[in-house]
């Protein structure tokens, strides 16, 4: 890796062992978990719910490397 293939996580995870850095993209975790905690009591009450959209930063490890030519 990455001669061969490019591993990307989606929740900034450390893993434990990995000898690489694993490339991945962050996601404020508790924002979301309040956000989906507020909108289950709005849909219980019969309130209106709307999306919501995160911020997430990519972290750049050692696992991914450019496209080959």
């Amino acid at each position: 890796m990455p001669g061969e293939l490019s591993v990307v996580g989606f929740d900034g995870i450390h893993v434990d062992g990995l000898r690489h850095d694993l490339t991945t993209l962050a996601q404020p975790s508790t924002a979301k978990g309040r956000a989906a905690g507020e909108t289950v009591v709005r849909m219980l009450a019969g309130e209106p719910v709307t999306d919501t959209a995160f911020a997430s930063e990519l972290h750049i490890g050692d696992t991914t490397a450019p496209p080959r030519a």
